[in-house]
């Protein structure tokens, strides 16, 4: 793996251990630039060091803590799959929230995220429980496989973009496994073709733009958003999110989504 990569899990690693284990909010200064910035079903929102210090220290009781359910880790970026509970929730707040992170860093400092839940009616990630050795970790150069595995999601996007919907067929298999949106499920191919081949008559002038991708290992996490020019109460603009995608032999067999609210996004 780079040294920035290797950096950056090295300073997640210390960051669970000594912060988030510790419930020490305060030592959470030496983890993020002077300004930090977050994306969320918030919007958008920029807080200086001691800002988002004064910030956790208000709202985040000692229980508060993550699982983190897996990594995906290349350049500058990691993505993760996590869990946060707390026995003593804010007024209307769960106790327990299902999210997917993209964390931009800056010489191993965390400098941007982005956070995007599965609604708590679904309960936790299935099939998902990686230990920090299992965290997939890009290879610097990306290995043959993960070479792959980014040519597969650059053609991803071209499909949404160009709508050469039977391409999906190069790239998924049949049934893939689907964790959001909406509760899990197996989707048959042919189904998933025909969807997306409706999506111009279904949501006319759709625009999917593919904003960050990430790869490692056998996974990949691709933050997106989807914006069409009428947006309705049934059919908001725009749709945004993360989802993480888990390949065997170069095909999607598996993926972990996460949404904004609708009609909201980054």
């Amino acid at each position: 793996m780079s040294h920035q990569t290797l950096q950056i899990i090295s300073n997640f690693k210390r960051w669970l251990d000594q912060v988030v284990a510790c419930a020490d909010w305060r030592g959470e200064s030496n983890f993020i630039v002077p300004n930090f910035i977050v994306h969320s079903h918030n919007g958008a929102k920029c807080y200086s060091r001691e800002e988002w210090i004064d910030w956790v220290s208000r709202f985040r009781p000692n229980d508060w803590r993550l699982i983190v359910r897996d990594v995906v880790a290349n350049g500058d970026r990691l993505g993760v799959l996590f869990t946060r509970t707390t026995s003593a929730p804010q007024p209307g707040k769960p106790n327990i929230i299902h999210a997917t992170a993209l964390i931009r860093c800056m010489d191993g400092q965390f400098a941007e995220m982005w956070i995007a839940s599965r609604p708590p009616e679904y309960g936790p990630w299935p099939n998902l429980d990686r230990s920090r050795a299992e965290w997939s970790v890009a290879g610097d150069p990306l290995h043959p496989e993960e070479a792959e595995i980014a040519a597969a999601m650059a053609r991803y996007e071209e499909i949404r973009r160009t709508r050469q919907t039977e391409g999906l067929r190069e790239l998924f298999v049949d049934p893939m496994v689907v964790h959001g949106p909406g509760a899990t499920r197996t989707e048959n191919l042919d189904e998933f073709v025909r969807r997306v081949a409706a999506e111009p008559h279904t949501t006319p002038g759709s625009v999917m733009e593919a904003l960050d991708c990430g790869v490692a290992g056998s996974k990949a996490i691709l933050r997106w958003s989807y914006t069409h020019p009428n947006p309705t109460p049934d059919q908001p603009s725009p749709i945004a999110g993360m989802t993480l995608y888990a390949f065997r032999d170069r095909k999607i067999v598996e993926l972990w989504q996460g949404e904004l609210p609708r009609g909201t996004g980054w």
